[in-house]
């Protein structure tokens, strides 16, 4: 009988014990969902204020695209917006600097087509087109978002190529590094007004 009773004692000690490392391990992966979601919560959060920010951009500089150019409609402005910031995010430089070369180059028209057949917005020539990922066709540099990204590839390739600086960039964007090298040779100054013009435009007025 006393064996018995040591043995559902020592029954209910095991059952107790099953039940507490049960409820310990239960709360356990209750504390780790809480935190999962948590995390997920605060995740969300972040990514809505991204968003928020990223809508507030490219409103901003929306209207101002407007101002530069006021046949632009609000859609149309917007979607512009959007992709001179995708872009200048993309290639580290300053949204306003690519706005003030799409304005000389083209007064932010996509269409726009040059007697040297440069193309678009940014009027990049068609030979660039194989340079870059995600454009398989002269044509597409029209298109808004193309044209822009194409523009942004080159001028980062040139501002890397002059070292950071601005001017000698924009003298290759716009003449060439052929050219821009073979007026240094001849010892003639190579800038043409072009790159000064853009400066000032991007440092705070249209010119």
């Amino acid at each position: 009988m006393r064996i018995a009773s040591t043995l559902v004692v020592a029954l209910l000690a095991a059952l107790a014990a099953l039940w507490i490392k049960d409820e310990v391990a239960d709360n356990a992966a209750l504390k780790k969902a809480q935190a999962e979601i948590s995390a997920l919560q605060k995740a969300v959060k972040a990514q809505r204020e991204e968003i928020a920010m990223l809508r507030s951009r490219d409103a901003t500089l929306a209207v101002q695209l407007q101002q530069m150019q006021p046949a632009l409609g609000d859609a149309l402005a917007t979607r512009m917006a959007a992709a001179f910031n995708r872009a200048a995010d993309k290639y580290q430089l300053d949204p306003q600097l690519l706005v003030s070369v799409a304005w000389h180059e083209s007064r932010l028209r996509p269409i726009s087509t040059s007697y040297a057949g440069a193309r678009g917005i940014m009027q990049v020539m068609p030979f660039w087109v194989r340079e870059i990922d995600g454009i398989a066709h002269p044509a597409e540099l029209h298109v808004i978002e193309q044209g822009i990204e194409a523009g942004a590839f080159v001028l980062r390739h040139y501002v890397d190529k002059a070292r950071g600086d601005l001017t000698l960039a924009l003298l290759y964007y716009n003449r060439g590094p052929a050219a821009v090298a073979k007026a240094y040779r001849m010892g003639v100054s190579p800038r043409n007004g072009y790159a000064a013009a853009v400066l000032r435009t991007y440092k705070g007025g249209v010119a």
